[in-house]
């Protein structure tokens, strides 16, 4: 898999990232097309998200730490009660 470039800090209750089964901790190797080599200060995650509403965009990420977990996710973008379309926040990582 690709390494890491950005890290989830923060996922609300009933969001689609929550749906989606996305945790606080993971590790996003690619989302889309987007990986560490082109996701540009993580503007490339905005770019899918805002291309994507209402489709389901793969999201591979790495849960635990040491020799972690990889799992591919399916996280769909829509309205929802709450902020956003997505409910989480991205940090960069490392």
């Amino acid at each position: 898999p690709s390494p890491a470039f950005a890290q989830i800090r923060e996922v609300l209750l009933a969001s689609p990232a929550a749906e989606a089964g996305i945790s606080a901790g993971d590790r996003i190797l690619r989302i889309g097309d987007v990986s560490a080599e082109n996701h540009r200060q993580l503007q490339g995650i905005a770019d899918v998200v805002r291309n994507s509403i209402d489709r389901p965009i793969d999201v591979q990420v790495a849960r635990g730490e040491g020799d972690a977990e990889v799992l591919v996710l399916q996280l769909t973008p829509h309205s929802w009660s709450g902020p956003g379309v997505l409910g989480c926040h991205f940090m960069p990582y490392p």
